[in-house]
């Protein structure tokens, strides 16, 4: 997975550093020929990449600050870099539009659903923490189905720790490893903390009684993986293609 990170800073984003850790679903380089992106889209989807997902406000200011004067709009940038994502390497940028109308950008593998029915987590991931990971956003998409209002049902990690006793004997858990696979699910926006306006990150983190929600990365690349564990109303997802 790594060398296909390493080959998209190298055909589309020439002098960039690779961010090791972006994706965890496998990719397959077309043969199609891709062309270079400018400097100002050079320096968006490096962004995008390293931080996994970006606000809308936080894209614009970037798009704002190093537009090359050839691109009129934001969306317009997004549909070229696509162009050449999707030709070379399978991924796009795409959107979702969550609670309160907030806009958030990735750049996803959009064949990742059928992956993971696949079982090709295999190849990415270790048994176990594949199998938790499953047991964390089917525990999310229930706990939002049981909610009776439109604030969004959340869970707290301790509940989403102690889902390791619900696996499989052969694929026990520690938990030092839970606290690590949640963590990284995280900071990669699979899962989200509820009250993001509580100050001090790390201790909003490492709180027990923290509130989880599904976050934008998984409504953007698991979709018909969280309608299979129940979920009926997903957020709104925009994809930036060409017409």
């Amino acid at each position: 997975l790594r060398s296909f990170v390493h080959l998209i800073h190298t055909v589309l984003l020439p002098g960039t550093t690779p961010s090791p850790s972006h994706a965890t679903t496998s990719i397959t380089m077309s043969t199609s020929v891709t062309e270079p992106l400018t400097p100002g889209q050079q320096m968006l989807l490096q962004r995008l990449m390293a931080a996994h997902v970006l606000t809308h406000d936080e894209c614009v200011a970037i798009f704002e600050s190093h537009n090359d004067a050839q691109q009129q709009s934001l969306g317009a940038c997004f549909r070229s870099i696509n162009e050449q994502l999707m030709a070379g390497f399978g991924l796009e940028i795409a959107t979702t539009v969550m609670k309160g109308g907030i806009k958030y950008h990735a750049v996803i593998n959009p064949h990742a659903d059928d992956e993971i029915a696949q079982a090709s987590f295999k190849s990415t991931l270790p048994p176990s923490e594949r199998e938790y990971i499953l047991k964390v956003l089917e525990n999310l998409v229930q706990t939002k189905d049981d909610d009776d209002d439109d604030s969004g049902a959340a869970t707290t990690r301790m509940n989403l720790i102690n889902l390791r006793n619900n696996l499989d004997p052969k694929y026990k858990m520690n938990v030092q490893e839970t606290e690590h696979c949640l963590d990284r699910l995280m900071d990669e926006h699979w899962i989200s903390t509820e009250a993001t306006e509580i100050a001090g990150k790390e201790n909003r983190r490492k709180s027990m009684k923290t509130s989880y929600v599904i976050g934008p990365r998984a409504y953007l690349e698991l979709r018909h993986l969280l309608t299979d564990f129940g979920l009926e109303e997903l957020p709104q997802c925009i994809y930036h293609r060409a017409v």
